[in-house]
């Protein structure tokens, strides 16, 4: 059985507080299956250096490629997950703040840019967030949008 071209792509931005349970990583595959997700977006994953295996246990399967970004001593951590049946990940960028995907659609070749942020609380390093979002917005020519709160 494949994709349905007709139906809109499926993001789901998550702030999951940690992926250290294994109940919390059942809970996020059983949304991310019954939702059928193409890309997901974990925020907070308060892990400390991501692994493999990791990564693999929070997806939904074989079709799942990641990419993530490490807590290294800062708080939060970043993983991203997609459907590579429905995205091909060009390429990947990955900031102390964020990380980014340039993405092809596999179904029309649309190429398209997404950025997932964990935002600093600290003052201090806000201005360093801000200048990492602007360089990633002047890798690529690709369309982009970013949602700060």
């Amino acid at each position: 059985m494949g994709i349905d071209p007709y139906r809109l792509m499926k993001i789901i931005p998550w702030n999951v507080r940690g992926l250290n349970d294994r109940e919390k990583k059942r809970m996020i595959n059983s949304v991310v299956r019954a939702q059928k997700a193409d890309l997901v977006c974990c925020l907070e994953t308060k892990v400390l250096e991501m692994s493999l295996k990791l990564v693999k246990s929070s997806g939904t399967g074989r079709f799942t490629d990641s990419g993530a970004v490490d807590v290294g001593g800062a708080p939060g951590g970043i993983m991203i997950f997609w459907d590579n049946r429905v995205l091909e990940l060009l390429e990947l960028e990955r900031g102390v703040y964020s990380i980014s995907g340039c993405f092809r659609n596999v179904e029309d070749g649309f190429i398209w840019v997404f950025t997932g942020v964990y935002r600093p609380v600290l003052l201090r390093v806000k201005e360093e967030f801000w200048e990492e979002l602007g360089a990633i917005k002047g890798l690529w020519d690709e369309p982009w949008d970013e949602k700060v709160l």
